[in-house]
């Protein structure tokens, strides 16, 4: 059995941060095209994208498995 790469007690927070991120998102999209801020907009998603990813791969890490051939339950 490999080591696992990630700790899953603190997902909750990273989820949390994921759901500001997108309101931030949600709130920039709200403006007319000419207000927004393109540069916020972009760091935003490009951050949200990269914590997204990494809950995902945390999750699957940490799903439950089938002792005998390994897939998920």
């Amino acid at each position: 059995m490999t080591a696992k790469k990630t700790i899953p007690n603190y997902l909750h927070v990273f989820e949390g941060r994921i759901e500001e991120l997108r309101r931030r998102i949600k709130v920039q999209y709200s403006l007319p095209k000419k207000d927004r801020s393109k540069s916020e907009l972009k760091a935003v998603v490009k951050e949200a994208r990269s914590l997204r990813n990494a809950v995902r791969e945390a999750q699957e890490e940490h799903s439950a498995r089938c002792p005998h051939c390994g897939k998920k339950l």
